[in-house]
């Protein structure tokens, strides 16, 4: 008698073979694209592109078939066609940015903090953008025009949103009713329950039993899941980003401060998770897409202010060599962290 597992598992082979390279190429293809549209250069881009690869959890992910890769994907894309209707006003690009965000709650139904902090970039983007417009405006006399302009942008927004947002929300309580029964829950609930069953010792706050201080320091400061161990690039972002923030466009700012905060709210949701370390993952896995976006900026804002930036007295000179020096060891401290894995 033929056996289906096998089969089974060779197609599985197959479809992972087939699916995941495109998904890790695409983030990175998207990744550029998103830099370049943030101001960076083609070279910047491109070498922070290549940075997300290989100096980041990005390139241990892209080898484990788990989840993480297309979270990247699908939040990097919405960043992307959010920032692309913002220049461009173009509603296709949207709907694109919005199908990518709801989709992503079919893989995570966590991911709506990823909605949430595109959203706050949209919105600070949207507000700061409208300003500058305002002083345009009020010099050529023409200031009336744009307060209609932007209720309209937010009105056309928020229908968007609840149409695209609201379908895809529909899908997962429609597929959890269906395998599950239960239209107001969630698998991990029905999962919670028999686990308890089995273990009636565990406590009644199980699975989220773990003390909110002890997971909130330990994915910061832990030796086996600290974000800055595992993507240290992190480090050099903050430092970059703080050091030269009135130079900053409104744009990174504002993409900036939304990447703080989908990295902060994502460690509060987990923080009492009974795993909340992600058991046997490289570093910590819930973190993994706010952690490398904001360490792919470390190159091209290194590029931009400390090696493309040429120093004008002794002073100044000797500070950038140490400083070139030091980005150079994270670089490559970076890189073989991640070789590792």
């Amino acid at each position: 008698m033929s056996r289906p597992y096998p089969r089974l598992a060779e197609v599985a082979g197959i479809v992972a073979y087939l699916t995941f390279p495109i998904i890790n190429i695409l983030a990175i293809v998207a990744s550029v694209y998103l830099l370049k549209n943030l101001g960076f250069t083609t070279s910047q881009s491109v070498y922070g592109a290549l940075s997300l690869l290989f100096c980041t959890t990005f390139l241990h992910y892209s080898q484990t078939h788990q989840e993480n890769s297309l979270d990247f994907l699908l939040t990097i894309c919405g960043y992307l066609f959010h920032l692309l209707w913002l220049t461009t006003n173009s509603y296709r690009f949207l709907w694109l940015g919005m199908l990518s965000l709801g989709f992503n709650l079919l893989v995570r139904l966590t991911s709506a903090i990823n909605i949430i902090s595109v959203n706050i970039f949209i919105a600070t983007s949207l507000y700061l953008q409208t300003r500058i417009q305002n002083y345009d405006q009020w010099y050529s006399l023409n200031i009336g025009d744009l307060q209609p302009s932007l209720q309209k942008s937010i009105i056309k927004y928020s229908i968007i949103a609840a149409i695209t947002y609201g379908f895809f929300l529909g899908v997962d309580r429609f597929y959890h009713w269906l395998r599950f029964d239960n239209l107001t829950g969630t698998y991990t609930g029905i999962w919670t329950e028999q686990v308890k069953a089995i273990f009636p010792e565990l406590p009644k706050s199980f699975p989220f039993s773990t003390p909110f201080k002890d997971g909130f320091i330990g994915f910061l400061f832990s030796p086996n899941r600290s974000i800055f161990l595992f993507n240290p690039l992190i480090l050099v972002t903050l430092y970059l980003s703080i050091k030269h923030w009135q130079e900053l466009s409104y744009k990174l700012r504002t993409f900036l401060l939304s990447l703080v905060f989908l990295l902060f709210a994502t460690i509060t949701t987990y923080s009492t998770w009974f795993l909340w370390g992600g058991a046997g993952s490289w570093g910590n896995r819930y973190t993994t897409t706010a952690s490398q976006l904001i360490g792919c900026l470390a190159i091209p804002l290194a590029m931009k202010f400390i090696f493309e930036n040429h120093a004008t007295n002794l002073k100044n000179t000797i500070f950038k060599k140490l400083e070139k020096v030091t980005l150079i060891e994270v670089f490559v401290t970076s890189t073989i962290i991640q070789s590792s894995s």
